[in-house]
């Protein structure tokens, strides 16, 4: 077995040349020698495994392609917060929807849409484009049912201030237009209301909303009560028996503001009843649209 101490000659002849060169080493360096290659061959195939030893252009272009899957996923992560805000926009749109239908329901007493409506009812979608798309269809009904709300209000208003009820229990005697004088006169005479034969004390209510603009006796009327509503309209009562109101007083439809009578020119006991528009007057038979009776049945139901 060779000792540690022997050493090796090695010649070394270069062509074309006739001086060699030798080298003489210990086995002992000869032994450092071939593990220090080694380990180098190890180090390096270790450290081309990580990419440590890569071309700068081949990092560059690793870190390109890494740049560009970052920015796919920040645009993915917005696209899906995006998302999420439509989803919740649109909802808030929905139930804004559905409590103007409620509204309008209790407003006008129709049936209308008041269930719960949800974005999957509308056919749910992961596409943004077709949630801007609803989202917008749910700008567009928001902004309808609020010019319907608006005018169902106003003409709300309008037919609170409309006189629409009849004045009195009873039967009309006496119509609108040219009629005999009933008071025995010659020819015929302008009768500018309608009569509504009733008994003596029976209740007389406002037909409208309104404001007492007159509470006395007129020459021929008698008794008499003139209110005024709102959009130009009035509304007068005569040959009362007894007025329950007084000037300036405010008044609700179905109001009681007096007592049929026969005070004034009267022939029997009867409530003559006059509608005016902007002074004019008019026929009171078409407003006449909510009977006494029925009225009386509504009231009776709230109390």
């Amino acid at each position: 077995m060779a000792s540690l101490k022997e050493s090796f000659t090695f010649m070394l002849v270069p062509h074309g040349s006739r001086k060699s060169i030798s080298i003489t080493i210990h086995l002992l360096g000869l032994i450092s020698l071939v593990c220090m290659v080694g380990i180098i061959g190890v180090t390096v195939v270790y450290f081309a495994g990580l990419g440590i030893f890569r071309s700068p252009e081949r990092l560059q272009n690793e870190l390109a392609d890494y740049q560009q899957q970052l920015k796919q996923l920040e645009e993915e992560n917005q696209r899906f917060r995006q998302q999420d805000q439509y989803v919740k926009n649109l909802q808030q749109n929905l139930s804004a929807i559905q409590r103007k239908q409620q509204t309008l329901s209790a407003l006008t007493g129709l049936d209308l849409l008041t269930e719960e409506i949800s974005p999957e009812k509308l056919g749910g979608s992961s596409n943004p484009d077709e949630l801007i798309e609803k989202l917008n269809l749910t700008h567009g009904q928001l902004a309808k049912l609020d010019e319907l709300q608006e005018f169902v209000l106003s003409r709300a208003k309008i037919l609170e201030n409309t006189p629409m009820l009849w004045p009195t229990e009873g039967w009309i005697s006496s119509r609108f237009g040219y009629r005999q004088d009933p008071m025995g006169g010659r020819g015929r005479s302008f009768h500018g209301g309608i009569d509504i034969a009733a008994w003596t004390g029976t209740p007389v209510r406002a037909t409208a909303n309104g404001t007492v603009r007159f509470s006395g006796t007129k020459t021929g009327y008698g008794k008499t009560v003139v209110l005024d509503h709102k959009f130009g309209f009035k509304t007068l009562y005569a040959h009362l028996n007894d007025r329950l109101v007084r000037n300036g007083q405010k008044v609700d439809k179905g109001d009681i503001i007096g007592r049929v009578g026969q005070t004034g020119y009267a022939t029997g006991s009867h409530l003559h009843y006059e509608v005016m528009i902007n002074d004019q007057k008019v026929n009171p038979k078409p407003y006449l649209v909510e009977h006494y009776s029925q009225f009386s049945k509504q009231l009776a139901l709230e109390d």
